[in-house]
């Protein structure tokens, strides 16, 4: 025989279940923060904090001015052109002693002859014949100047070999380390000196861009007489 439950034990039973769901489902979900909720909740930086900009200073508002640019560099004068590019001289109007060592010298076909047209100083003196083994040489002589004995000591005014011009028996290129040089115009060079490095006997070793040979010119009259003779050295007409 069934028995129903009282009615208190029912409205438990239904109480119990409403709970039971209700704590399934969990509370409802409320709104989300807004935009300016969430701002609001930085909080604002403090009126010392701020970064305040620092006005420019004058480098920068004004920039150095631009460097002067470097100096440009001055060319070089141009090099006079060579003695003997001048007009060559007539056969008639040179010492017939060039002429004769010249023909008997076995370098005579890359030795052209170079003659001096200004003496200077050494006007009036005589060409005669020296010796320069496998070339040519013309010395001058006058007495009353500085030159050379034959012993090969120096005089003051025995006027021997006093200056001259040879092209000597040698190839051009190499030589000592000259005080003194003259490059011309053709590539033709000169270096000189006191020979042997002292003294007044001065001494030239001149390159011409047209000769194979090692071209020597001297002089004891001093620097400024060499100078002379080089200036005026010239070639022969064929």
């Amino acid at each position: 025989m069934r028995i129903a439950p009282t009615l208190p034990v029912t409205l438990a039973l239904v109480a119990a279940l409403a709970l039971s769901i209700a704590g399934a489902c969990g509370p409802a979900a409320g709104p989300p923060p807004s935009t300016n909720q969430a701002a609001s909740a930085t909080p604002a930086a403090s009126a010392e904090e701020e970064q305040v900009a620092e006005p420019p200073t004058t480098a920068q508002t004004n920039p150095p001015p631009d460097e002067p640019p470097p100096a440009a560099e001055q060319p070089a004068p141009p090099a006079d052109p060579a003695p003997w590019a001048a007009d060559r001289i007539a056969k008639k109007e040179v010492p017939r002693v060039f002429l004769t060592e010249h023909r008997k010298a076995e370098n005579r076909a890359g030795c052209p002859l170079l003659v001096p047209t200004d003496l200077g100083a050494g006007a009036g003196a005589k060409p005669r014949r020296a010796s320069f083994h496998g070339g040519w040489a013309v010395a001058y002589d006058k007495k009353g100047l500085p030159g050379t004995k034959s012993s090969g000591d120096d005089c003051d005014d025995c006027g021997r070999s006093a200056f001259g011009v040879a092209g000597a028996g040698v190839t051009k290129g190499g030589g000592p380390a000259w005080p003194h040089e003259i490059v011309w115009a053709d590539g033709s060079r000169a270096g000189y000196g006191p020979e042997g490095g002292a003294g007044a006997r001065q001494l030239a070793f001149v390159e011409a861009a047209d000769a194979e040979c090692l071209y020597n010119v001297w002089s004891s009259l001093g620097e400024e007489h060499l100078l002379v003779i080089l200036r005026g050295l010239r070639r022969v007409a064929e």
